[in-house]
C-alpha cells in the first residue's frame, strides 16, 4: 500500500552513528567546518522552482507517483542546467563565509 500524500516521515539520527563518523573524520585528519549561522537556502536555486512547475502540472494519487515523476524530470535535465545552480550556490556561500555567516540575498 502506498504512503499517503499527507504522511510525513521524520528522519532520525542515531547518536552512535554520528560518533563513528566523528572518529573516522579524526582518523583521516579531515578538518570539519561548522556551518555559518546563515547558510544559503538550496530552495532558492532555480532547480526547485522548475521542478515545482513540472510537478504542478500533474495529478498524483500517492507519494510514489510524485517521487517517480520528480526523479524522472531531474534525470532528464542536462549538465548545464545543474552547473548554473552550483556556480550560483558557490558564489552565495563564498559571500556568506566572507561576511562571517551574515545573511546574503544575492
Amino acid at each position: 500500500m502506498s504512503a499517503s500524500l499527507h504522511t510525513r516521515k521524520e528522519a532520525s539520527v542515531d547518536g552512535m552513528e554520528t560518533h563513528k563518523t566523528q572518529v573516522l573524520l579524526r582518523r583521516f585528519g579531515w578538518e570539519v567546518w561548522q556551518h555559518p549561522p546563515y547558510s544559503p537556502n538550496p530552495c532558492d536555486l532555480h532547480v526547485f522552482g522548475k521542478l515545482k512547475e513540472h510537478l504542478g502540472g500533474g495529478r498524483f494519487s500517492n507519494d510514489d507517483q510524485v517521487q517517480t515523476s520528480a526523479l524522472s524530470w531531474l534525470q532528464d535535465q542536462g549538465a548545464i542546467f545543474y552547473r548554473q545552480d552550483i556556480e550560483r550556490l558557490v558564489q552565495c556561500s563564498d559571500k556568506c563565509l566572507q561576511r562571517l555567516g551574515d545573511y546574503v540575498e544575492k
